[in-house]
């Protein structure tokens, strides 16, 4: 559990910015990230196109068959925007972890 400076909340996103800055810095700073989001962006395209051609060569039965496909846009998302993404999504699980542990302190104590 990665907790904050008061040793009383989770803080996730500040732990994400610990580890993302040095590593972009390191690594060539927006040169990084714009090859990130290319990769990203090509998983999402691969993704869509497979998508659709099984779609075309299955008919309407393969309208269900899209965990493949959600695994490959979660995948290609995070690599396009992880300067925005994911401390989004790590504030939005502090948020919701750090409300849920308040509520369990409100009635325990």
């Amino acid at each position: 559990m990665i907790l904050a400076s008061d040793d009383s909340r989770i803080d996730l996103k500040d732990g994400w910015e610990k580890v993302w800055v040095p590593l972009k810095a390191g690594m060539g700073g927006d040169e990084l990230v714009t090859a990130l989001t290319a990769i990203g962006v090509c998983i999402v395209a691969f993704a869509v196109i497979k998508w659709l051609w099984g779609r075309r060569r299955s008919g309407p039965q393969a309208a269900g068959a899209g965990g493949g496909l959600m695994v490959m846009l979660a995948i290609g998302c995070v690599l396009a925007a992880p300067n925005m993404l994911l401390p989004l999504v790590l504030g939005l699980v502090d948020w919701l972890t750090n409300g849920f542990f308040g509520l369990i302190d409100t009635f325990t104590a």
